[in-house]
């Protein structure tokens, strides 16, 4: 829990260093919205669902599900697919992010 607040008291300054660096890319703009918005949907998923999973394998079955998405949205190839083939890049990349910071481990696992 310690290492999530200091991640957190650190974000502002780790988002403004994001920004600078990708300034210096061609496609900083897009890229900046996508991480402000990555930002956006875990603060949101993690409102909505505090307790991510039980252990690593419900975690994952969550990151095969979203994935699971992705390839529906593409594969199925109606009208606006992209955008929703974006929104649930999104989420599949909100799940992938919480599995990297653990949070599938709780109390005594943790």
């Amino acid at each position: 829990m310690l290492e999530e607040t200091l991640f957190l008291q650190e974000l502002p300054f780790m988002q403004l260093h994001m920004v600078n660096e990708l300034q210096k890319h061609e496609d900083s703009g897009r890229i900046a919205v996508v991480f402000a918005e990555v930002c956006s949907r875990l603060e949101e998923a993690r409102a909505k669902h505090p307790r991510f999973a039980e252990q690593v394998y419900h975690a994952l079955s969550f990151l095969s599900e979203e994935h699971g998405e992705v390839v529906r949205e593409i594969t199925k190839g109606k009208d606006g697919w992209e955008d929703r083939m974006d929104s649930e890049l999104l989420d599949l990349i909100v799940v992938a992010v919480r599995m990297l910071l653990r949070e599938y481990q709780h109390g005594e696992d943790a």
